[in-house]
Protein backbone atom coordinates (compact mmCIF):
# COMPACT_ATOMS: atom_id res chain seq x y z
CA UNK A 1 0.00 0.00 0.00
CA UNK A 2 1.28 3.03 -0.83
CA UNK A 3 1.59 6.08 1.75
CA UNK A 4 0.55 9.59 1.39
CA UNK A 5 3.49 12.18 0.27
CA UNK A 6 4.65 14.10 3.46
CA UNK A 7 2.71 17.43 2.02
CA UNK A 8 -0.71 15.50 1.45
CA UNK A 9 -0.64 13.85 4.98
CA UNK A 10 0.14 17.98 6.47
CA UNK A 11 -2.57 18.99 4.40
CA UNK A 12 -5.32 16.20 5.61
CA UNK A 13 -4.55 17.11 9.16
CA UNK A 14 -4.57 20.98 8.60
CA UNK A 15 -8.18 20.50 7.28
CA UNK A 16 -9.93 18.23 9.44
CA UNK A 17 -8.28 19.98 12.93
CA UNK A 18 -8.44 23.92 12.16
CA UNK A 19 -5.20 25.23 13.90
CA UNK A 20 -6.20 26.51 17.48
CA UNK A 21 -6.41 30.68 18.15
CA UNK A 22 -2.94 32.40 18.75
CA UNK A 23 -3.26 32.97 22.42
CA UNK A 24 -3.05 36.44 23.44
CA UNK A 25 -0.51 38.07 26.39
CA UNK A 26 -1.87 40.04 28.61
CA UNK A 27 -1.22 43.11 30.17
CA UNK A 28 -2.23 45.31 32.82
CA UNK A 29 -2.26 49.22 31.97
CA UNK A 30 -0.46 49.11 29.07
CA UNK A 31 1.68 46.89 26.72
CA UNK A 32 4.72 46.98 28.64
CA UNK A 33 3.43 45.87 31.81
CA UNK A 34 2.68 41.96 31.66
CA UNK A 35 0.12 40.62 34.32
CA UNK A 36 2.09 39.19 36.35
CA UNK A 37 -0.09 35.92 37.58
CA UNK A 38 -3.52 35.97 36.91
CA UNK A 39 -6.57 33.49 36.85
CA UNK A 40 -9.46 33.00 34.17
CA UNK A 41 -12.54 31.24 35.66
CA UNK A 42 -15.63 30.35 33.64
CA UNK A 43 -18.67 30.97 36.16
CA UNK A 44 -21.97 29.01 35.36
CA UNK A 45 -25.42 31.05 36.26
CA UNK A 46 -27.29 28.07 37.29
CA UNK A 47 -30.85 29.53 39.80
CA UNK A 48 -28.99 30.32 42.90
CA UNK A 49 -26.58 28.29 41.77
CA UNK A 50 -22.96 29.84 40.82
CA UNK A 51 -19.80 26.58 40.35
CA UNK A 52 -16.90 28.01 38.78
CA UNK A 53 -14.30 26.27 36.69
CA UNK A 54 -10.72 26.89 36.19
CA UNK A 55 -10.01 27.79 32.33
CA UNK A 56 -6.50 29.13 32.39
CA UNK A 57 -3.60 30.51 33.85
CA UNK A 58 -1.85 34.07 33.36
CA UNK A 59 2.31 34.16 34.56
CA UNK A 60 4.08 36.95 33.15
CA UNK A 61 1.80 37.66 30.78
CA UNK A 62 1.96 34.51 28.89
CA UNK A 63 -1.89 32.81 29.34
CA UNK A 64 -1.58 29.37 29.61
CA UNK A 65 -4.98 27.61 28.88
CA UNK A 66 -6.16 24.25 31.50
CA UNK A 67 -5.72 21.32 29.71
CA UNK A 68 -8.88 18.62 29.99
CA UNK A 69 -10.91 21.13 30.97
CA UNK A 70 -14.69 18.98 30.55
CA UNK A 71 -17.13 22.88 29.71
CA UNK A 72 -20.16 22.79 31.47
CA UNK A 73 -23.56 23.65 29.05
CA UNK A 74 -23.88 27.33 29.87
CA UNK A 75 -27.17 27.47 27.71
CA UNK A 76 -28.80 24.42 29.42
CA UNK A 77 -29.08 26.94 32.61
CA UNK A 78 -30.90 30.00 30.90
CA UNK A 79 -28.76 32.51 32.13
CA UNK A 80 -25.15 31.54 30.52
CA UNK A 81 -21.40 31.95 32.05
CA UNK A 82 -19.32 34.84 32.57
CA UNK A 83 -15.57 34.66 32.57
CA UNK A 84 -13.98 36.34 35.62
CA UNK A 85 -10.40 36.99 35.54
CA UNK A 86 -8.27 37.58 38.54
CA UNK A 87 -5.07 39.18 38.62
CA UNK A 88 -2.38 39.80 41.33
CA UNK A 89 1.11 41.23 41.65
CA UNK A 90 2.76 37.67 42.41
CA UNK A 91 0.97 34.19 42.84
CA UNK A 92 -0.92 33.64 45.74
CA UNK A 93 0.53 31.33 48.22
CA UNK A 94 -1.41 28.54 47.75
CA UNK A 95 -2.30 26.67 44.37
CA UNK A 96 -5.49 27.54 42.86
CA UNK A 97 -8.38 24.55 42.96
CA UNK A 98 -9.44 23.47 39.70
CA UNK A 99 -13.32 23.88 40.80
CA UNK A 100 -15.13 26.33 42.92
CA UNK A 101 -18.51 25.45 44.29
CA UNK A 102 -19.45 29.38 43.96
CA UNK A 103 -17.77 32.14 42.99
CA UNK A 104 -19.71 35.04 44.07
CA UNK A 105 -20.90 35.95 47.38
CA UNK A 106 -22.79 38.56 49.08
CA UNK A 107 -19.44 39.51 50.94
CA UNK A 108 -16.40 37.80 50.49
CA UNK A 109 -15.71 34.81 47.80
CA UNK A 110 -12.86 32.94 47.08
CA UNK A 111 -11.78 34.56 44.29
CA UNK A 112 -11.69 38.06 46.20
CA UNK A 113 -9.82 36.72 48.53
CA UNK A 114 -7.63 35.07 46.49
CA UNK A 115 -7.10 38.39 44.10
CA UNK A 116 -7.04 42.19 44.73
CA UNK A 117 -7.96 42.92 40.93
CA UNK A 118 -11.36 41.20 38.86
CA UNK A 119 -12.74 41.45 36.33
CA UNK A 120 -16.60 39.84 34.19
CA UNK A 121 -17.13 39.59 31.06
CA UNK A 122 -20.36 39.78 29.85
CA UNK A 123 -22.41 36.70 29.49
CA UNK A 124 -22.16 34.04 27.28
CA UNK A 125 -24.80 31.58 26.24
CA UNK A 126 -22.20 28.83 25.61
CA UNK A 127 -18.30 27.92 26.04
CA UNK A 128 -17.91 24.73 24.50
CA UNK A 129 -13.99 25.33 23.52
CA UNK A 130 -10.91 27.65 24.21
CA UNK A 131 -11.66 29.86 21.41
CA UNK A 132 -14.94 31.10 23.14
CA UNK A 133 -13.70 32.18 26.49
CA UNK A 134 -10.69 33.29 24.72
CA UNK A 135 -13.01 36.37 22.58
CA UNK A 136 -14.65 37.35 26.42
CA UNK A 137 -11.25 37.37 27.72
CA UNK A 138 -10.71 40.09 25.12
CA UNK A 139 -13.54 42.01 25.75
CA UNK A 140 -13.02 42.64 28.94
CA UNK A 141 -9.38 45.15 28.11
CA UNK A 142 -8.14 46.27 24.81
CA UNK A 143 -6.86 44.68 22.08
CA UNK A 144 -3.83 44.95 20.95
CA UNK A 145 -0.93 43.92 18.58
CA UNK A 146 0.86 42.76 21.17
CA UNK A 147 -2.24 41.38 23.06
CA UNK A 148 -5.29 42.37 25.48
CA UNK A 149 -4.51 45.21 27.76
CA UNK A 150 -6.58 45.63 30.57
CA UNK A 151 -7.52 49.09 32.11
CA UNK A 152 -6.14 49.26 35.76
CA UNK A 153 -9.12 49.86 37.79
CA UNK A 154 -10.20 53.11 38.72
CA UNK A 155 -11.88 55.35 41.44
CA UNK A 156 -15.89 55.23 40.76
CA UNK A 157 -17.82 57.46 42.05
CA UNK A 158 -21.55 57.36 43.21
CA UNK A 159 -23.73 59.95 43.91
CA UNK A 160 -27.21 59.11 46.09
CA UNK A 161 -29.87 61.59 45.94
CA UNK A 162 -33.43 61.64 46.65
CA UNK A 163 -35.78 62.46 43.71
CA UNK A 164 -35.69 66.25 44.80
CA UNK A 165 -32.11 66.58 44.61
CA UNK A 166 -31.51 66.19 49.07
CA UNK A 167 -28.41 63.93 49.02
CA UNK A 168 -28.74 60.43 50.91
CA UNK A 169 -25.73 61.29 53.99
CA UNK A 170 -24.32 58.50 56.40
CA UNK A 171 -25.70 55.43 54.25
CA UNK A 172 -23.68 52.76 54.51
CA UNK A 173 -24.13 50.53 51.33
CA UNK A 174 -22.43 47.43 50.38
CA UNK A 175 -20.84 47.40 46.92
CA UNK A 176 -20.11 44.82 45.02
CA UNK A 177 -18.70 43.89 41.33
CA UNK A 178 -21.68 42.77 39.73
CA UNK A 179 -22.30 38.74 38.86
CA UNK A 180 -25.76 38.21 39.05
CA UNK A 181 -29.31 38.24 40.65
CA UNK A 182 -30.88 34.74 39.26
CA UNK A 183 -31.60 33.20 42.70
CA UNK A 184 -34.87 32.75 44.75
CA UNK A 185 -34.89 35.99 46.46
CA UNK A 186 -33.56 37.91 43.53
CA UNK A 187 -30.53 39.48 45.61
CA UNK A 188 -27.98 40.72 43.61
CA UNK A 189 -24.16 38.53 44.03
CA UNK A 190 -20.90 38.75 42.66
CA UNK A 191 -17.52 40.48 43.79
CA UNK A 192 -17.32 42.61 47.19
CA UNK A 193 -15.84 46.09 46.87
CA UNK A 194 -16.31 47.18 50.16
CA UNK A 195 -19.09 48.92 52.22
CA UNK A 196 -18.71 52.35 52.04
CA UNK A 197 -20.47 55.11 53.66
CA UNK A 198 -21.90 58.09 51.77
CA UNK A 199 -20.82 61.63 52.61
CA UNK A 200 -22.23 64.75 52.82
CA UNK A 201 -22.78 65.23 49.11
CA UNK A 202 -24.51 61.97 49.14
CA UNK A 203 -21.35 60.18 47.53
CA UNK A 204 -19.28 56.96 47.61
CA UNK A 205 -16.46 55.78 45.85
CA UNK A 206 -15.26 52.63 45.31
CA UNK A 207 -11.79 51.08 43.11
CA UNK A 208 -12.96 48.92 40.49
CA UNK A 209 -12.82 47.32 37.19
CA UNK A 210 -15.30 48.54 34.25
CA UNK A 211 -18.68 46.86 34.78
CA UNK A 212 -21.96 46.91 36.53
CA UNK A 213 -22.06 47.66 39.97
CA UNK A 214 -24.20 46.13 42.62
CA UNK A 215 -25.46 47.67 46.05
CA UNK A 216 -27.55 46.50 48.14
CA UNK A 217 -29.49 49.69 49.67
CA UNK A 218 -33.01 49.49 50.59
CA UNK A 219 -35.22 52.15 48.94
CA UNK A 220 -38.82 52.66 47.57
CA UNK A 221 -40.57 52.95 44.49
CA UNK A 222 -43.59 54.54 43.56
CA UNK A 223 -46.56 52.12 42.09
CA UNK A 224 -49.94 52.91 41.59
CA UNK A 225 -53.08 51.24 42.86
CA UNK A 226 -52.76 51.01 46.57
CA UNK A 227 -54.99 51.32 49.35
CA UNK A 228 -54.75 54.89 49.66
CA UNK A 229 -53.40 55.36 46.18
CA UNK A 230 -49.97 55.75 45.49
CA UNK A 231 -48.56 52.87 47.02
CA UNK A 232 -44.68 52.52 47.80
CA UNK A 233 -43.06 49.06 46.81
CA UNK A 234 -39.84 48.40 49.05
CA UNK A 235 -36.74 47.55 46.80
CA UNK A 236 -33.62 46.09 48.38
CA UNK A 237 -30.93 46.26 45.31
CA UNK A 238 -29.74 48.27 42.41
CA UNK A 239 -28.21 46.90 39.47
CA UNK A 240 -25.95 50.20 38.00
CA UNK A 241 -24.37 50.70 34.66
CA UNK A 242 -20.66 50.68 33.90
CA UNK A 243 -20.18 54.46 33.45
CA UNK A 244 -17.43 55.74 35.69
CA UNK A 245 -19.35 58.63 37.68
CA UNK A 246 -23.61 57.47 38.60
CA UNK A 247 -26.12 59.86 40.03
CA UNK A 248 -28.48 57.40 41.57
CA UNK A 249 -32.08 59.03 42.52
CA UNK A 250 -34.46 57.00 44.44
CA UNK A 251 -36.99 57.08 47.80
CA UNK A 252 -34.26 56.14 49.93
CA UNK A 253 -36.47 56.87 53.42
CA UNK A 254 -40.32 57.19 53.64
CA UNK A 255 -41.12 60.23 55.55
CA UNK A 256 -42.10 59.68 59.48
CA UNK A 257 -45.92 60.86 60.71
CA UNK A 258 -48.21 60.53 63.47
CA UNK A 259 -50.78 57.89 63.06
CA UNK A 260 -54.11 57.27 65.41
CA UNK A 261 -56.98 54.52 65.60
CA UNK A 262 -59.57 53.87 67.68
CA UNK A 263 -61.19 50.34 67.45
CA UNK A 264 -64.75 49.61 69.40
CA UNK A 265 -66.53 46.45 69.90
CA UNK A 266 -70.35 45.67 68.05
CA UNK A 267 -71.98 47.40 70.61
CA UNK A 268 -69.65 50.76 70.18
CA UNK A 269 -67.29 49.98 73.20
CA UNK A 270 -63.70 50.49 73.50
CA UNK A 271 -61.21 47.44 73.21
CA UNK A 272 -58.07 48.05 75.00
CA UNK A 273 -55.43 45.69 74.44
CA UNK A 274 -55.68 45.53 70.53
CA UNK A 275 -52.24 45.55 69.02
CA UNK A 276 -51.77 46.25 65.26
CA UNK A 277 -49.86 44.33 62.56
CA UNK A 278 -49.27 45.21 58.62
CA UNK A 279 -47.65 43.47 55.46
CA UNK A 280 -45.39 45.22 52.57
CA UNK A 281 -47.06 46.11 49.22
CA UNK A 282 -44.90 44.15 47.68
CA UNK A 283 -44.24 40.59 49.61
CA UNK A 284 -40.60 40.19 49.50
CA UNK A 285 -38.39 37.33 49.89
CA UNK A 286 -39.07 35.65 53.62
CA UNK A 287 -41.56 37.59 55.95
CA UNK A 288 -42.71 40.82 54.87
CA UNK A 289 -45.43 41.22 57.63
CA UNK A 290 -44.67 41.98 61.07
CA UNK A 291 -46.30 44.58 64.28
CA UNK A 292 -46.93 48.41 63.73
CA UNK A 293 -45.30 51.22 66.37
CA UNK A 294 -43.48 48.43 68.28
CA UNK A 295 -44.76 46.45 71.42
CA UNK A 296 -46.09 49.95 72.80
CA UNK A 297 -48.50 50.17 70.48
CA UNK A 298 -51.51 48.49 72.05
CA UNK A 299 -54.95 50.23 72.77
CA UNK A 300 -55.48 51.74 75.90
CA UNK A 301 -58.88 51.69 77.97
CA UNK A 302 -60.80 54.02 75.79
CA UNK A 303 -59.81 51.97 72.65
CA UNK A 304 -57.41 54.76 71.16
CA UNK A 305 -53.63 53.78 70.17
CA UNK A 306 -51.16 56.35 68.48
CA UNK A 307 -48.12 56.21 67.44
CA UNK A 308 -45.54 57.39 65.26
CA UNK A 309 -44.04 55.43 61.85
CA UNK A 310 -43.00 55.60 58.32
CA UNK A 311 -45.57 56.51 55.62
CA UNK A 312 -48.16 53.31 56.08
CA UNK A 313 -48.77 53.35 51.97
CA UNK A 314 -45.68 50.86 52.39
CA UNK A 315 -48.43 48.13 53.23
CA UNK A 316 -51.15 46.25 51.62
CA UNK A 317 -52.78 45.84 54.55
CA UNK A 318 -53.18 46.33 58.48
CA UNK A 319 -54.79 43.94 60.47
CA UNK A 320 -55.98 43.78 64.11
CA UNK A 321 -55.72 41.54 66.86
CA UNK A 322 -57.31 41.24 69.69
CA UNK A 323 -56.51 40.06 73.86
CA UNK A 324 -58.08 36.50 73.03
CA UNK A 325 -55.56 36.50 69.53
CA UNK A 326 -58.30 37.18 67.23
CA UNK A 327 -57.39 38.69 64.05
CA UNK A 328 -59.51 41.38 61.84
CA UNK A 329 -58.15 42.80 58.55
CA UNK A 330 -59.48 46.82 57.90
CA UNK A 331 -61.70 47.25 54.79
CA UNK A 332 -60.43 49.69 52.15
CA UNK A 333 -62.19 52.63 53.43
CA UNK A 334 -60.22 52.22 56.74
CA UNK A 335 -57.20 51.80 55.24
CA UNK A 336 -57.81 55.36 52.79
CA UNK A 337 -58.33 57.11 56.29
CA UNK A 338 -55.79 55.51 58.12
CA UNK A 339 -52.87 55.73 55.17
CA UNK A 340 -54.44 59.49 54.09
CA UNK A 341 -55.43 61.90 56.87
CA UNK A 342 -53.56 59.37 59.66
CA UNK A 343 -56.92 58.46 61.90
CA UNK A 344 -59.75 56.51 61.17
CA UNK A 345 -62.33 54.71 63.94
CA UNK A 346 -63.20 50.96 63.08
CA UNK A 347 -65.64 48.47 64.81
CA UNK A 348 -64.80 45.21 65.47
CA UNK A 349 -66.62 42.50 63.21
CA UNK A 350 -66.01 38.72 62.00
CA UNK A 351 -62.35 38.61 60.41
CA UNK A 352 -62.71 38.77 56.18
CA UNK A 353 -60.28 36.95 54.09
CA UNK A 354 -56.58 39.21 53.84
CA UNK A 355 -56.13 41.02 50.90
CA UNK A 356 -54.16 39.64 48.24
CA UNK A 357 -50.99 40.89 47.25
CA UNK A 358 -50.27 42.68 43.60
CA UNK A 359 -49.90 39.65 41.32
CA UNK A 360 -52.42 37.67 43.13
CA UNK A 361 -49.60 36.54 45.43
Amino acid sequence: MKTLPAFLMLLTTSLAAPPAPPLPRVFLGDASHPVVYGEAWLIVHGWGDYPALLVGTVRAGKLEPEQGVSYPPCSDWGEGCRLALGVAEKAPAAPPLKELESAYGTAGSELSRRFPILYLSAKMEDVERTAEWLAALNSLGRVEAAGVVLARPEKRSLQLLYPDGRPLEGARVRVSLFGANNNHCGAVVGFSLGEPVSDTQGRIAVTAAGGPLALSLNYYEEQPGGPAGTAYALRTDIVTAAERDITLQRIWTLAQRDYALTVLDAGGQPMAGVRLSGCLWNPLCGADCGPLGGTSAVTDAAGQVRWRDADLRRLRNVSLIDAGGRTMYLNPEELRALFGPGAASVTWREPPRPPAAPGGH
